[in-house]
């Protein structure tokens, strides 16, 4: 049996479900941190602000949490920001395809 490269594996795994849900989720903890310290808003007074317990507020930032729409904006509003959701289409592949019709050569 062929062993896969990295890249065969990374783009093997791009095409699950839980792929894209676990970078969302790292997206959105990354984003509620950097509020919270822009904001000075401690993980005890977050929890505080939401009548949470400090160890919910720990794993909310570790992504240990089952995120609805509803905790989402609770903890960024809590924070002090605000939540936007973008939804697009899925990016196009580019090939020679592509190329010829914009009337473009392909780089070598």
């Amino acid at each position: 049996m062929k062993k896969k490269s990295f890249k065969e594996l990374f783009d093997q795994a791009k095409e699950r479900d839980t792929y894209w849900v676990a970078s969302l989720i790292l997206d959105f903890t990354e984003g509620l941190h950097k509020i919270m310290e822009a904001n000075g808003v401690s993980r005890s007074e977050l929890a505080r602000r939401l009548g949470v317990s400090p160890a919910y507020i720990t794993k909310a930032l570790r992504g240990n949490v089952n995120f609805t729409l509803d905790s989402m904006v609770r903890l960024v509003r809590a924070a002090g920001g605000e939540v936007s959701l973008h939804v697009a289409p899925k990016a196009q592949k580019k090939s020679n395809d592509f190329y010829r019709k914009q009337g473009m050569k392909k780089a070598a």
